[in-house]
Parts: structure tokens; C-alpha cells; sequence
């Protein structure tokens, strides 16, 4: 918990965990070349993320073990929650609603709705990152599966839905669940990568590695067996990672009884926002 703590209050290791996060490994000369302060910073630094077992050293490159992967991830998050606010501009949110974060990751986006004094709650299912979120975040955390959420009928306003979608075994079961939850007339914020994303990162992305491009086929591939069988494989006991189509979720919506308001596509067309209210 300590270290998770250092990390965040520390600009310089959250910088160095975020350059090897994008390209995946960084050679030792690299890091002291790009970071623009004095070497035996550097180096203490690399010292604590490596004691730390944030970060590994292989054949002159520093990669990011299970945990530093999840933890730069977090930190992805807190950067792309600050525009998140004025992305649901439409919806007139009261100081009496309350709000569920699905997927809630290391509690970004709960931050910035206690930011103006509503009351939040979280779910993972993973326990690395509800540790995370109860250092950044006053949040109520529950650790839970999507597809049975631990609530009553009607207990919710906003439910957020941000990049879980590629990782379900069932997205109908979970919308299901979010329905019964959320009140009437109550807000859905869904968010989930196009297929451009994957595109993206297999033809566009040069500090791609190999095999992060053959883990974006894959994706594609179990995307175009989920649309013709109607399930996805399962691997390991873990469901392999796909996209959605527009036009499926936006049917799966009406099914629902959610009326959808506001449909984006991102600038870089990686991502679909969708705002929908309940009817």
C-alpha cells in the first residue's frame, strides 16, 4: 500500500511507469536519455520500481510486470477522466443522485464525481485495483462480478459502463442487471473500443511490439467468431477480449428499455460513447 502511495505522489516514477506502458519496453539508455533530470534520480527511482515489483529488467530493456501493468493503467485512467465531466454535459446531474462506477479501475472517474459532492459507488472484480481506488477515492468499493450486481431494484441514477463491455462473457446479462438497478428515467454512461482501436494498434502503432499486434488479431478474430456463433472463446478461464459493434449495442439497449440520447465517436475513433436513459 505504501508503495502504490510513493508512485502516485511522485511525478517522476508515474512518468517513467507511463513511457514504458505506451511502448511497451524502454532500454535503459532510452529512459536516461528522454528524462530530462539528474541521473541518480533516475536511478533511485528505477531502483523502486524494480524493488517494488513494478517494473523488470530484461536484456537492457525495463518492462512492467503484472502489477506495474495494472498500476499504469490507473494512472492512464486519472489522465483521461479530467475532460469527463464535460463529455456528460447533457445529462443535469443533482447532488441527491447516486452513481455506480462498473468496472470502477482504480476510481478515476468516482473521483471526479465526489469532486462536485456526489454520492459514489465502486465495483471490480479485481482486488489490485479496488486497493488503488480506496487510496485515491471515498468511494463505497465492492468487490463483484458485472453480470450480478450486489443491489436492489431502482438504487441507482447514473450507472457508468466505461471499457468493460471487450471483457464480458455476456453483455446482455450485464445490461440486464444494470436496468433492474438503475431508476426510472435513470442515466446508462457507456463507453467501449471500436474496432478501429484494434486497427490502430495492429497497422498504425510503430512502438508496437509483435506480440502486442497478434494479441490485436486475436481480438479481431474472437470479435468475428462471437458475431457469427453468438459466444465467445475462453481461455484459461478468462474470456478473450473483444470489440462491439454500434448498431448491436444500441439494439441490446432498446431491448432494455434504455433510450439512448447521445451517441460519439471519439476523435481518434477508437472509442464509442453512448449516454442512454432509462425508460
Amino acid at each position: 500500500m505504501k508503495s502504490l502511495i510513493e508512485v502516485f505522489n511522485d511525478s517522476i516514477k508515474v512518468k517513467i511507469l507511463l513511457n514504458i506502458a505506451y511502448k511497451d519496453k524502454v532500454s535503459e539508455k532510452l529512459i536516461y536519455e528522454e528524462e530530462k533530470i539528474n541521473n541518480k534520480d533516475i536511478e533511485m527511482t528505477l531502483d523502486f520500481l524494480i524493488s517494488n515489483n513494478f517494473l523488470f529488467k530484461e536484456n537492457g530493456f525495463f518492462k512492467l510486470t503484472d502489477k506495474g501493468k495494472k498500476l499504469s493503467y490507473t494512472l492512464k485512467e486519472f489522465e483521461g477522466s479530467k475532460s469527463f465531466l464535460k463529455e456528460i454535459r447533457d445529462i443535469d446531474i443533482s447532488p441527491e443522485y447516486k452513481v455506480l462506477d462498473i468496472g470502477c479501475g482504480g476510481g478515476a472517474i468516482l473521483k471526479e464525481f465526489e469532486n462536485i459532492n456526489i454520492n459514489t459507488y465502486g465495483i471490480d472484480k479485481n482486488n489490485f485495483y479496488l486497493k488503488v481506488a480506496s487510496l485515491k477515492s471515498k468511494s463505497k468499493l465492492i468487490k463483484s462480478d458485472a453480470q450480478l450486481l450486489p443491489f436492489r431494484q431502482k438504487s441507482f441514477d447514473i450507472v457508468i459502463c466505461f471499457l468493460v463491455f471487450p471483457y464480458l462473457n455476456n453483455e446482455s446479462k450485464t445490461l440486464s442487471e444494470i436496468s433492474r438497478v438503475i431508476n426510472e428515467e435513470g442515466y446508462l454512461l457507456l463507453k467501449t473500443h471500436r474496432y478501429w482501436f484494434y486497427l490502430n494498434n495492429i497497422l498504425m502503432r510503430k512502438n508496437f511490439t509483435f506480440k502486442k499486434r497478434i494479441e490485436s488479431i486475436i481480438v479481431i478474430l474472437n470479435t468475428i467468431y462471437y458475431l457469427i456463433f453468438g459466444k465467445k472463446i475462453i481461455f484459461k478461464g478468462n474470456v478473450i477480449e473483444s470489440f462491439q459493434i454500434g448498431k448491436n449495442i444500441r439494439r441490446e439497449l432498446y431491448k432494455k428499455n434504455f433510450k439512448i440520447i447521445k451517441s460519439k465517436i471519439s476523435k481518434n475513433k477508437n472509442f464509442l460513447l453512448i449516454i442512454a436513459k432509462k425508460f
